[in-house]
């Protein structure tokens, strides 16, 4: 479960640069939840430790990372001319 969401998440991060502040939130929740599913604990743990202990960041740094390193692999394949 954890690779499969995982992995359709890190595609769409790319597409959210921009979004509203509403679908961050909702995407956090979601975040939030699945965390918790894969650590199977309960709705009173704390999202964000768990999270720290998956080695997840949250969606809005998530967006950061993914814009700068898309960023950063375009500039250093580009040929010169």
């Amino acid at each position: 479960m954890d690779l499969t969401c995982n992995k359709h998440h890190d595609y769409d991060n790319g597409l959210l640069l921009g979004t509203t502040a509403r679908n961050l939130d909702r995407l956090q929740v979601a975040q939030n939840t699945l965390t918790r599913a894969v650590s199977q604990a309960v709705r009173s743990f704390s999202a964000t430790d768990l999270r720290r202990c998956l080695h997840w960041l949250p969606i809005r740094q998530r967006i950061d990372y993914k814009t700068a390193m898309i960023t950063y692999k375009v500039r250093q394949t580009q040929r010169r001319i």
